[in-house]
C-alpha cells in the first residue's frame, strides 16, 4: 500500500506544479522600459518556467517508476493466484477421482452383497402383502 500512497502524493505535486505553471504570466513588452529591462523580467519569467517544469519532468519520471513498481506487483499477485488456482483445481481433480473409485469399488461390492442377500432372503419374506394376509 505503501506505492499506492505515493503514486498519489506525486500526481498530487504534479497538479500542484501544473497549476504553478499556468499561474505564471508572460511578462509583456513595455515601450517605457528600456531594452534590457524588458529582457531581465522575460528571462526572470523563462527561468521560473524552466524550474517548474524541471520538477515537473523529474516528478513525471518518479511518477512512472511508482506505477511500474505497482504494475510489477500486480503481475507478481497475478502469477501467485494463477499457480494457487491450478494447485487448487489439481487438488480437486485428485479428489474427484479418488471419491470417484472408491464409488465404483462401493458400488460393485453393493452389488456383489445385494446379490449374496437374496439368495439367503426367506423365501416368505419376497411374497406381497396380500399373500403374506392370506397365509396368515
Amino acid at each position: 500500500m505503501g506505492a499506492g500512497r505515493a503514486v498519489t502524493a506525486l500526481k498530487s505535486q504534479i497538479s500542484d506544479l501544473k497549476r504553478e505553471l499556468d499561474t505564471l504570466i508572460k511578462p509583456k513588452e513595455m515601450p517605457e522600459l528600456i531594452e534590457s529591462a524588458n529582457l531581465l523580467r522575460i528571462n526572470e519569467y523563462l527561468k521560473e518556467s524552466d524550474r517548474i517544469k524541471t520538477r515537473l519532468v523529474e516528478l513525471y519520471d518518479q511518477y512512472a517508476a511508482s506505477l511500474e513498481n505497482l504494475l510489477s506487483d500486480v503481475f507478481e499477485i497475478q502469477f501467485a493466484l494463477k499457480d494457487l488456482i491450478k494447485e487448487e483445481a489439481q487438488s480437486l481433480s485428485s479428489q474427484n477421482t479418488k471419491s470417484s473409485k472408491r464409488e465404483k469399488t462401493k458400488k460393485r461390492g453393493k452389488k456383489k452383497k445385494s446379490n449374496t442377500r437374496t439368495t439367503k432372503k426367506h423365501p416368505s419374506k419376497n411374497l406381497t402383502r396380500k399373500t403374506r394376509r392370506k397365509r396368515m
